[in-house]
């Protein structure tokens, strides 16, 4: 490295890492010049591991505040630039030679780079980012910033830097130097107690001020993990406060980093909820003020979509409103987004919706085809991919084939409403009337508790109909 290229400091911030942090520090040592732990409390080996790697390490008290100690850090910065990592988190072997090409002759004031969840803590880096070792797609989060005075993280949790990048006005760029994260891994997790640590915090930081948005955006989300119900109330609140304030402010020159990410979360509530038309009205809103991205076509399509079924039949036009949602997500062109896309809308979760819906409508084949696709890009296909392929075999008149498929969902849950309802089709399509009145009378029974698509009540609700009159 010659005198004039820019320097890079790591910071980082860590307790009672002992297990994670030498591969942490082993994965950035070709590329950084400084590196910096900050102990907030370790009474393991952390420490003396850090130090026999070169790291300074410096102290600080914990006060449930990550921003605190990750502002810490920056206090010992003499670098140009600086990269932020966790503990459990490790860059692939490529990714060093980026960051420094990325430095060298930067386009940008802050990076995004892409972190992807590991499936097993033992999982080599680049098998996790190549998909091998995942447990979901990557996601891409600011990580690497050109070094200021006025750097300065917010938030107890979940902290960021919008407030830094929104007073410079800084240019943010898309940087392929992925990050294999291992603290997902979901033993690990349960170890670790993070969930519990993160819904802790973030209900500090509103209770101290109700106006930090982006923490009850965090809150919203882990709420809804864990289908706890104050998920609702928090996700009205946020709702609000995109309308009145959040949303007006793009209009007047805001970035829309971040309002994405909280549009998101309250259109996941509303649709638990099945208040589809407040979906509709509150992403069409941000989309009139120029608020653009895939997650807002996305939930528009699953309210017109859910929107399009009645207890007899379903509404045309608003499925192929929903069709021209979905194809928005699919056929747009690929681009780096700073809020992490609703896990799958690009792939095998919008080709599922849109097989859904193109069968509805009759496209059977083009439905089958594309459920076919959204279920070889899985290896662990959900099962409304498998639900919905049978559905369309059924509509072809594939009844054995269907039935071939839904066997393998019938020992899986013997009590699900949807599979009642097309094994009874199949079944009936076959001439086998003793058995599909068998399975017609299980999803009555079952159809309160889990019934998954509700295109599938109104042929439910037709049977029983027809068997009343």
């Amino acid at each position: 490295m010659s005198h004039s290229d820019p320097t890079l400091s790591l910071c980082l911030i860590a307790k009672n890492e002992s297990a994670m942090i030498r591969e942490c520090l082993s994965s950035v040592a070709s590329v950084v010049d400084q590196v910096i732990v900050v102990d907030t409390g370790s009474s393991d080996d952390t420490v003396a591991i850090a130090q026999s790697m070169g790291a300074e390490v410096h102290f600080f008290e914990w006060c449930d505040d990550f921003s605190a100690a990750r502002n810490e850090a920056l206090k010992h910065v003499r670098s140009d630039w600086v990269l932020v990592l966790d503990c459990d988190e490790r860059l692939t072997s490529w990714a060093p030679e980026a960051i420094r090409a990325a430095i060298k002759t930067p386009k940008a004031d802050a990076f995004v780079m892409p972190l992807r969840d590991s499936c097993d803590l033992a999982a080599h880096p680049d098998d996790v980012v190549r998909g091998g070792a995942a447990l979901r797609e990557a996601i891409w989060l600011l990580r690497l910033f050109r070094f200021t005075p006025d750097l300065t993280w917010e938030g107890r949790v979940h902290e960021h830097v919008n407030g830094w990048l929104e007073r410079r006005k800084g240019r943010v760029g898309s940087l392929d130097a992925p990050i294999a994260h291992y603290g997902a891994v979901p033993t690990y997790r349960t170890e670790r107690g993070n969930s519990d640590r993160n819904l802790s915090l973030l209900f500090e930081e509103l209770s101290q001020d109700p106006t930090r948005w982006f923490a009850r955006t965090y809150l919203v989300e882990e709420l809804l993990e864990r289908n706890d119900p104050r998920a609702f109330q928090h996700a009205e609140m946020l709702g609000q406060f995109l309308r009145l304030r959040l949303i007006p402010s793009v209009q007047q020159g805001r970035a829309q980093h971040g309002i994405v990410k909280a549009l998101s979360a309250v259109g996941v509530a509303l649709s638990r909820k099945a208040r589809f038309a407040e979906v509709v009205q509150l992403m069409s809103l941000a989309q009139s003020a120029g608020i653009q991205h895939p997650n807002l076509d996305f939930l528009i399509g699953l309210a017109r979509e859910n929107q399009a079924h009645g207890d007899f039949d379903s509404d045309t036009q608003s499925l192929e409103q929903a069709k021209e949602s979905y194809l928005r997500v699919l056929g747009g062109e690929e681009a780096v987004w700073l809020d992490a896309l609703i896990g799958g809308i690009r792939s095998w979760n919008g080709l599922c919706r849109l097989s859904t819906v193109l069968m509805q409508l009759g496209h059977l084949e083009d439905a089958l085809e594309g459920f076919e696709l959204a279920g070889s890009q899985r290896n662990d296909a959900p099962t409304e991919i498998a639900l919905g392929r049978c559905e369309t075999l059924i509509r072809l008149r594939r009844f054995e084939e269907a039935l071939s498929g839904l066997h393998p969902l019938m020992e899986a849950d013997p009590q699900s409403a949807d599979v009642a309802i097309l094994v009874a089709e199949a079944c009936e399509g076959l001439g086998d009337k003793a058995a599909s009145d068998d399975f017609w009378r299980l999803a009555e029974q079952t159809v309160r508790l889990n019934l998954k698509g509700l295109h599938r009540l109104q042929r439910l609700n037709q049977q029983l109909a027809s068997q009343a009159s």
